[in-house]
């Protein structure tokens, strides 16, 4: 009995399995010229956006009391204001008869 060789194996290829492999390479090529583009944006610091400014509050001396409660003095200027609001919601429908 006669050992055959792994190069006369590799002689004996299908179109199929010559697609095979052929489609392996060309993803492997893929991955390799993606590959450093992934990492360099995975490098890239996150920009969080800005905090935003603390709520609105009364300061140790308000001099916006003679207006009422709830308002508040804006830093930097002489203005006073008053954030308030509401929500209503309203639900409808109907069903053909």
């Amino acid at each position: 009995m006669t050992t055959i060789l792994p190069w006369v194996l590799r002689a004996r290829k299908t179109a199929a399995d010559a697609i095979k492999e052929l489609m392996r390479k060309i993803s492997l090529a893929l991955v390799i010229a993606v590959l450093p583009a992934w990492a360099a944006v995975a490098e890239e610091p996150v920009q969080r956006p800005a905090k935003p400014a603390g709520p609105l509050r009364p300061a140790a001396s308000n001099s916006c009391a003679q207006y009422g409660a709830g308002y508040v003095k804006v830093e930097g200027s002489s203005t006073c204001i008053k954030v308030c609001g509401s929500v209503n919601v309203q639900v409808g429908g109907s069903a053909p008869r």
